[in-house]
């Protein structure tokens, strides 16, 4: 019974659901882009509806999750295997993105409660701690 409830729904809502979470994908692959260095990873016209997936150059997707956890913000960095590793995602490798880049891996995800105001305050703590990342990056290859 739940099954067929859940399939009702779906055939019911689907739609706009997707629709919905579409535009707020697009916006949050806008709002990436203009931190630069920005490659989408996978198709970007079929991709899940409101999942982004990308590499940010010149930043490490750790960091970036640290920095915006302390803000409430949750990111993921890649696949569960290459998680808290330090190593780059292996699928990422696989399909041809170079180990430096691959380090920058984010993933960000909407659902069915995500409002516009929810990206809003997600891109602009982004955009904050990209920012402090990639100030610190120079201090820390000069003590390399």
């Amino acid at each position: 019974a739940a099954l067929a409830a859940a399939a009702e729904r779906l055939r019911r809502e689907g739609p706009g659901r997707a629709e919905r979470l579409g535009l707020i994908g697009d916006r949050l692959t806008r709002e990436l882009s203009r931190l630069g260095g920005l490659r989408l990873t996978g198709d970007p016209g079929r991709r899940i509806p409101g999942h982004v997936s990308a590499c940010l150059e010149g930043l490490d997707g750790e960091a970036l999750a640290t920095a915006l956890d302390t803000e409430g913000i949750r990111i993921s960095t890649g696949s569960p295997c290459a998680t808290g590793t330090g190593k780059a995602d292996p699928a990422l490798l696989a399909i041809g993105i170079p180990e430096g880049l691959a380090r920058g891996s984010v993933i960000l995800s909407a659902w069915d409660a995500t409002t516009e105001e929810d990206v809003g305050i997600a891109v602009l703590a982004l955009v904050r701690a990209a920012g402090r990342l990639r100030a610190l990056a120079p201090a820390a290859e000069a003590r390399r």
